[in-house]
Protein backbone atom coordinates (compact mmCIF):
# COMPACT_ATOMS: atom_id res chain seq x y z
CA UNK A 1 0.00 0.00 0.00
CA UNK A 2 2.85 2.35 0.78
CA UNK A 3 4.28 1.81 -2.69
CA UNK A 4 1.04 2.66 -4.44
CA UNK A 5 0.67 5.91 -2.45
CA UNK A 6 4.18 6.89 -3.45
CA UNK A 7 3.52 6.14 -7.10
CA UNK A 8 0.24 8.04 -6.93
CA UNK A 9 1.81 11.16 -5.46
CA UNK A 10 4.72 10.89 -7.92
CA UNK A 11 2.22 10.57 -10.78
CA UNK A 12 0.28 13.61 -9.53
CA UNK A 13 3.48 15.67 -9.39
CA UNK A 14 4.44 14.60 -12.88
CA UNK A 15 0.96 15.43 -14.23
CA UNK A 16 1.01 18.81 -12.50
CA UNK A 17 4.44 19.70 -13.90
CA UNK A 18 3.33 18.67 -17.37
CA UNK A 19 0.19 20.77 -17.03
CA UNK A 20 -2.22 17.81 -17.29
CA UNK A 21 -3.42 17.74 -13.72
CA UNK A 22 -7.12 18.67 -13.64
CA UNK A 23 -6.60 21.65 -15.93
CA UNK A 24 -8.65 22.58 -18.92
CA UNK A 25 -6.52 22.90 -22.01
CA UNK A 26 -7.35 25.72 -24.43
CA UNK A 27 -6.46 25.78 -28.07
CA UNK A 28 -4.01 28.46 -29.29
CA UNK A 29 -6.87 30.04 -31.28
CA UNK A 30 -8.96 30.45 -28.12
CA UNK A 31 -6.05 32.13 -26.31
CA UNK A 32 -5.52 34.44 -29.31
CA UNK A 33 -9.22 35.42 -29.39
CA UNK A 34 -9.26 35.99 -25.65
CA UNK A 35 -6.15 38.22 -25.89
CA UNK A 36 -7.68 40.14 -28.78
CA UNK A 37 -10.90 40.67 -26.81
CA UNK A 38 -8.92 41.98 -23.81
CA UNK A 39 -7.01 44.36 -26.11
CA UNK A 40 -10.25 45.71 -27.64
CA UNK A 41 -11.81 46.28 -24.22
CA UNK A 42 -8.64 48.09 -23.12
CA UNK A 43 -8.61 50.32 -26.24
CA UNK A 44 -12.27 51.26 -25.79
CA UNK A 45 -11.56 52.22 -22.19
CA UNK A 46 -8.57 54.35 -23.23
CA UNK A 47 -10.61 56.08 -25.94
CA UNK A 48 -13.41 56.92 -23.53
CA UNK A 49 -10.90 58.27 -21.00
CA UNK A 50 -9.26 60.44 -23.67
CA UNK A 51 -12.65 61.75 -24.82
CA UNK A 52 -13.63 62.63 -21.25
CA UNK A 53 -10.36 64.42 -20.48
CA UNK A 54 -9.87 66.12 -23.89
CA UNK A 55 -10.17 69.90 -23.68
CA UNK A 56 -13.58 71.25 -24.53
CA UNK A 57 -12.78 73.93 -27.12
CA UNK A 58 -15.68 76.16 -26.09
CA UNK A 59 -14.49 76.30 -22.47
CA UNK A 60 -10.75 75.66 -22.71
CA UNK A 61 -9.74 78.30 -25.19
CA UNK A 62 -8.21 81.78 -25.25
CA UNK A 63 -10.58 84.69 -24.69
CA UNK A 64 -9.19 88.08 -25.64
CA UNK A 65 -10.44 91.39 -24.22
CA UNK A 66 -9.54 95.03 -24.80
CA UNK A 67 -8.04 96.58 -21.68
CA UNK A 68 -7.30 100.04 -23.04
CA UNK A 69 -7.00 102.21 -26.12
CA UNK A 70 -4.94 105.40 -25.91
CA UNK A 71 -3.39 108.01 -28.15
CA UNK A 72 0.39 108.16 -28.31
CA UNK A 73 3.16 109.02 -30.75
CA UNK A 74 6.52 107.82 -31.91
CA UNK A 75 9.40 109.48 -30.04
CA UNK A 76 10.61 112.56 -31.92
CA UNK A 77 13.94 112.62 -33.66
CA UNK A 78 16.72 114.34 -31.68
CA UNK A 79 16.43 118.09 -31.97
CA UNK A 80 12.82 117.92 -33.19
CA UNK A 81 10.99 117.72 -29.89
CA UNK A 82 8.55 120.37 -31.18
CA UNK A 83 7.30 117.77 -33.72
CA UNK A 84 6.52 115.09 -31.14
CA UNK A 85 3.05 114.41 -32.55
CA UNK A 86 4.24 114.12 -36.14
CA UNK A 87 3.83 110.33 -36.05
CA UNK A 88 0.68 109.63 -33.99
CA UNK A 89 -0.57 106.15 -33.22
CA UNK A 90 -3.13 104.28 -31.20
CA UNK A 91 -1.85 101.93 -28.51
CA UNK A 92 -4.19 98.95 -28.15
CA UNK A 93 -3.77 96.78 -25.06
CA UNK A 94 -5.27 93.26 -25.11
CA UNK A 95 -5.41 90.61 -22.41
CA UNK A 96 -6.12 86.88 -22.49
CA UNK A 97 -8.78 86.00 -19.91
CA UNK A 98 -9.22 82.49 -21.30
CA UNK A 99 -7.94 79.13 -20.12
CA UNK A 100 -5.25 78.52 -22.75
CA UNK A 101 -2.51 80.64 -24.38
CA UNK A 102 -3.23 82.29 -27.74
CA UNK A 103 -0.95 82.75 -30.75
CA UNK A 104 -2.27 86.01 -32.25
CA UNK A 105 -1.86 86.01 -36.04
CA UNK A 106 -3.87 89.04 -37.20
CA UNK A 107 -5.50 92.19 -35.85
CA UNK A 108 -7.82 94.28 -38.01
CA UNK A 109 -8.93 97.67 -36.63
CA UNK A 110 -11.63 99.91 -37.98
CA UNK A 111 -13.63 102.71 -36.46
CA UNK A 112 -17.34 101.90 -36.47
CA UNK A 113 -18.33 105.50 -35.72
CA UNK A 114 -16.16 108.59 -35.28
CA UNK A 115 -17.00 112.00 -33.82
CA UNK A 116 -14.53 114.85 -33.76
CA UNK A 117 -14.46 118.64 -33.50
CA UNK A 118 -12.35 120.28 -36.20
CA UNK A 119 -10.07 117.27 -36.30
CA UNK A 120 -8.54 115.50 -39.25
CA UNK A 121 -8.34 111.88 -38.18
CA UNK A 122 -8.10 108.60 -40.07
CA UNK A 123 -6.40 105.25 -39.88
CA UNK A 124 -3.34 104.89 -42.09
CA UNK A 125 -4.06 102.43 -44.89
CA UNK A 126 -6.08 99.37 -44.04
CA UNK A 127 -5.17 98.75 -40.41
CA UNK A 128 -4.28 95.07 -40.53
CA UNK A 129 -1.42 93.77 -38.42
CA UNK A 130 -0.10 90.37 -39.50
CA UNK A 131 1.98 88.97 -36.70
CA UNK A 132 2.78 85.96 -34.59
CA UNK A 133 2.60 87.00 -30.97
CA UNK A 134 1.89 84.79 -27.99
CA UNK A 135 -0.48 86.00 -25.29
CA UNK A 136 -0.19 83.80 -22.21
CA UNK A 137 -3.09 83.17 -19.85
CA UNK A 138 -3.73 86.37 -17.88
CA UNK A 139 -1.05 88.31 -19.78
CA UNK A 140 -1.41 91.74 -21.43
CA UNK A 141 0.16 92.76 -24.74
CA UNK A 142 0.35 96.14 -26.53
CA UNK A 143 -0.17 96.66 -30.25
CA UNK A 144 0.48 99.86 -32.21
CA UNK A 145 -1.84 101.14 -34.93
CA UNK A 146 -0.71 103.97 -37.20
CA UNK A 147 -3.13 106.88 -37.65
CA UNK A 148 -3.17 110.28 -39.28
CA UNK A 149 -4.23 113.01 -36.87
CA UNK A 150 -3.22 116.64 -36.90
CA UNK A 151 -2.55 117.63 -33.30
CA UNK A 152 -4.21 118.99 -31.32
CA UNK A 153 -7.09 116.65 -32.02
CA UNK A 154 -9.77 114.93 -29.95
CA UNK A 155 -11.70 111.99 -31.39
CA UNK A 156 -14.49 109.94 -29.85
CA UNK A 157 -15.14 106.63 -31.55
CA UNK A 158 -16.57 103.19 -31.37
CA UNK A 159 -13.60 101.07 -32.37
CA UNK A 160 -14.02 97.60 -33.87
CA UNK A 161 -11.15 95.13 -33.52
CA UNK A 162 -11.14 91.71 -35.18
CA UNK A 163 -8.56 89.30 -33.79
CA UNK A 164 -7.48 86.03 -35.38
CA UNK A 165 -5.55 83.61 -33.23
CA UNK A 166 -4.73 79.96 -32.61
CA UNK A 167 -5.33 78.06 -29.39
CA UNK A 168 -1.78 76.92 -28.56
CA UNK A 169 -3.03 73.78 -26.78
CA UNK A 170 -5.55 72.38 -29.29
CA UNK A 171 -4.34 74.12 -32.47
CA UNK A 172 -7.89 75.35 -33.20
CA UNK A 173 -8.16 78.70 -35.00
CA UNK A 174 -10.52 81.41 -33.75
CA UNK A 175 -11.79 84.80 -34.90
CA UNK A 176 -13.07 87.15 -32.23
CA UNK A 177 -14.72 90.55 -32.76
CA UNK A 178 -14.15 93.13 -30.03
CA UNK A 179 -15.58 96.63 -29.66
CA UNK A 180 -14.86 99.49 -27.34
CA UNK A 181 -15.80 103.14 -27.14
CA UNK A 182 -13.00 105.57 -26.47
CA UNK A 183 -12.03 109.22 -26.60
CA UNK A 184 -8.52 109.88 -27.83
CA UNK A 185 -6.60 113.16 -27.50
CA UNK A 186 -3.72 113.65 -29.92
CA UNK A 187 -1.42 116.46 -28.84
CA UNK A 188 -0.22 117.86 -25.55
CA UNK A 189 -2.96 120.50 -25.45
CA UNK A 190 -6.65 119.78 -25.93
CA UNK A 191 -8.05 121.14 -29.19
CA UNK A 192 -9.75 124.54 -29.16
CA UNK A 193 -13.43 124.50 -30.03
CA UNK A 194 -14.52 127.09 -32.59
Amino acid sequence: MAVSKSLLSHTNLRQFSEGTHNETHHSPQFVTYLSLLALIVNLIGCREEARRTAPNEEVNRPLLEIISVKADHMPPFPGQEHAAWEFPMIVLRLTNRGHTPARLTRITAKPVTTLSDNCEFKFKEDQVLNLSRRIAIGADEEFYLGVAAKAPCQVSMLLGITTEYTNEISGAEHTQDLRTSTTLVFGDEPPQKN
